[in-house]
């Protein structure tokens, strides 16, 4: 019986690993526009992609802070909340909000006096323009 637990483990973890590989892969052809995210995924891209890495590095450069890389748990939830569910999707709303993530991380951090922070703000701040846009739009309405 520990055996073929043991083995179904293991093909799990094998699983789980050519997953991942795939998911580098794709990230790292630029052909992940498709791959819905979850925690795999979502870390991998924060990671990899150009679009992130770049507004990383531009937050570092341009404002002197260092994000670096940390846990993305609860934005998981956040960008299921505001319906972004694909790494390609993700892509065109950091590309769409860059300016306001990049102010927004840049007040809190000299307000704060933080030289270092978690890269998993960009995410959160990326959900409160989204949403901040939406909560616009609906005033408008009404």
């Amino acid at each position: 019986m520990l055996e073929v637990a043991d083995n179904q483990f293991l093909q799990i973890l094998d699983c789980s690993q050519k997953y991942t590989e795939h998911v580098k892969q794709t990230i790292a052809n630029n052909t992940a526009d498709d791959i819905f995210i979850d925690m795999v995924s979502l870390n991998e891209y924060m990671n990899l992609n150009c679009i992130a890495q770049k507004l990383v590095s531009r937050i570092s450069e341009e404002s002197g802070i260092e994000l670096i890389h940390s846990d993305y748990t609860e934005n998981l939830k956040g960008l299921e909340f505001v319906n972004i569910t694909t790494l390609g999707e993700l892509s065109a709303a950091i590309e769409k909000h860059e300016e306001f993530i990049f102010s927004k991380i840049s007040e809190i951090f000299k307000t704060r006096d933080l030289d270092i922070g978690a890269d998993s703000v960009i995410l959160k701040i990326l959900c409160e323009a989204i949403l901040s846009k939406v909560s616009l739009a609906q005033s408008d309405i009404l």
